[in-house]
């Protein structure tokens, strides 16, 4: 079995010995040639032959010490790509969306604090407690309308047109929300959407106008616009790709992008250009030092919990050094944005393909560290200074009585626990792939060894539960069987049609030849049970099946029949469905 070294978890369970804080201009003097060393040992092997690749740069203080393309801009064409390539950087756009709102907000025309009903008519009144600032922290509990599209039977790879007004017209409809707003953190595009319509209104224009008088032509970013029009030429625009299923022809697939939602994400941009955004980040010169201040605040719930995420910014370690950080991916395109203040230097990774392969900058990132500011220091990094056994559990516990399924609520998900080889607990994934080894902490709680989370069990009344902390997130999931269906008549109540005014769609399920097979509005029927079609699709008990989108959880009425069913996913809590047949 594969595992993870325990060496990250100790690492942050254990005090590291002081080191000296990287002087940049050390690490930095003599590694132009080091980083593109990295650079092309790292990239250059993924892009072998014609494949769609990255765009790679690599920024200290106001200056792009790096910049280079692996890879094909555009396959058909054979156009390489280069450091002036156009990608689409998905929800990293985020903070030029944030960034306007604290422009506005300084000047005195927009409430952070202010109910966003203050600005936008037609919500629903679940809204009317969501403030401007919930929008931009991911805590107004808004459903993720792009989670919702799919629900509603929109293509999987979001190729179908959807542009802003549809977007908001969807989030609309939405009589309810995940949670309470200021309650807690999820991070939820939905509330950018909103952010966006409250940004036009104010401004009298679209965002894209607002952000090339506001940010692009201030600061020169002459190849970087909001792209609201898919039909739009522009000259170096890469074309980004999916891997080819294998029964198809060639290699890679094109995917076409008709999605012109902008706002939380939307933006065409450059290496160069997005080096004259980090300057301005990190030092404020044309926007203010209190934009700045803005910018980097981390938002906080109702009870004083604060969060690690700012204006579009994730704020979080990494390596041991602080680290302001976004990524996004939408449509094929992968893109990561990394900065380093105690370094001064910045990592942008952009890709045009939607594969294993895209997700390297945190790699790369770690590839520079280690290689060159660590060496700078005559030290690897730190290392756990008592990397022994961190604790026995309790004398009653038995690994085996916690082996099972456990379903997370909160995530409309689900988790195992198995028994390992060496007779120890492991934590699987929802598909039942292998997370991480549990290493003792004492009683009945566990080290993950994939990083600094906590796990517990508890039991109670007979339910088995284990609660994980991680630094930014946490959940609890209980124990549940998870044996699918082993027969027609166990799922036969399910048959029939079923309806969300909220998506304004329907799920139909019937009957054939001993096959139940699902439909959802006017799309093609899929076989479910007992040999399921969608390669996604998973029974989670009776009542319970993972579609490959989201989890449907039918309603058991008294005498075992079905009225309803509530759809959900990681973003999306409850889209309820209620039968609108005769059963």
């Amino acid at each position: 079995m594969y595992r993870v070294a325990i060496l990250s978890i100790l690492i942050t369970l254990f005090a590291c010995p002081a080191r000296a804080e990287p002087t940049p201009d050390t690490w930095l003097n003599g590694s132009d040639q080091a980083i593109s060393d990295l650079a092309e040992t790292r990239f250059a092997p993924l892009t072998q032959g014609e494949s769609p690749g990255f765009a790679v740069g690599v920024m200290y203080e106001d200056e792009l010490i790096y910049a280079a393309g692996f890879g094909m801009a555009d396959l058909e064409h054979q156009t390489p790509i280069t450091a002036q390539s156009r990608f689409y950087i998905a929800s990293i756009s985020k903070q030029f969306t944030a960034a306007i709102a604290f422009q506005l907000a300084l000047e005195g025309r927009l409430d952070l604090h202010a109910p966003i009903t203050d600005y936008l008519s037609g919500l629903p009144e679940a809204y009317h407690d969501i403030r401007v600032i919930d929008t931009l922290h991911h805590s107004g509990g808004i459903r993720e309308y792009t989670s919702l599209l799919l629900m509603r039977g929109d293509d999987w790879s979001v190729q179908d047109r959807m542009s802003n007004s549809d977007a908001l017209e969807l989030i609309r409809r939405q009589q309810d929300l995940d949670f309470q707003p200021g309650t807690q953190f999820r991070y939820s595009s939905s509330g950018y959407v909103l952010l966006t319509a409250i940004l036009e209104t104010l401004e009298g224009d679209s965002l894209r106008a607002i952000a090339e008088r506001r940010i692009f032509e201030p600061l020169n970013m002459q190849s970087t616009h909001f792209d609201d029009d898919h039909g739009e030429i522009i000259p170096d625009r890469v074309r980004s790709y999916r891997p080819q299923l294998p029964s198809g022809r060639g290699e890679w697939r094109q995917w076409h992008k008709h999605f012109d939602v902008v706002g939380d994400g939307g933006i065409v941009t450059t290496l160069a250009d997005m080096n004259r955004w980090n300057g301005e980040l990190s030092t404020g010169e044309l926007f203010g030092e209190a934009w700045r201040v803005l910018m980097h605040q981390t938002g906080g719930l109702n009870d004083g919990r604060e969060l690690d995420y700012a204006g579009g910014l994730w704020m979080q370690e990494f390596e041991g050094l602080e680290l302001i950080s976004h990524g996004g991916g939408m449509g094929g395109f992968i893109a990561d944005y990394l900065r380093f203040p105690e370094l001064d230097l910045a990592i942008l990774v952009m890709a045009n393909r939607n594969d294993a392969a895209a997700f390297q900058a945190y790699d790369f990132a770690r590839d520079i560290i280690s290689t060159l500011v660590r060496a700078s220091e005559g030290s690897p990094g730190p290392t756990p200074s008592n990397p022994q056994i961190i604790g026995q559990p309790d004398p009653a516990f038995v690994p085996a009585d916690w082996v099972g399924a456990y379903f997370i609520e909160s995530r409309n998900n689900r988790r195992y626990l198995r028994m390992g080889e060496d007779g120890a607990l492991d934590l699987h994934g929802g598909g039942d792939e292998f997370l991480a080894d549990l290493i003792p902490l004492g009683g009945y709680s566990f080290a993950l060894s994939s990083g600094a989370a906590v796990l517990e069990l508890s039991e109670e009344n007979g339910l088995k539960r284990f609660h994980l902390t991680a630094e930014t997130y946490a959940y609890e999931a209980t124990a549940y069987d998870d044996s699918p269906p082993t027969s027609l008549a166990s799922i036969r109540p399910i048959v029939g049609l079923y309806c969300s005014d909220e998506l304004e769609t329907s799920y139909r399920f019937r009957i054939e030849e001993s096959r139940l097979l699902m439909r959802v509005q006017h799309g093609s029927e899929t076989e479910i049970w007992p040999r399921p079609t969608l390669p996604n699709l998973t029974w989670n008990g009776q009542d319970r099946v993972w579609i490959g989108i989201a989890m449907i959880k039918f309603r058991r009425t008294v005498d075992g029949g079905v009225s309803g069913f509530g759809m959900g996913d990681g973003r999306v809590s409850n889209v309820e469905f209620t039968r609108c047949d005769t059963p």
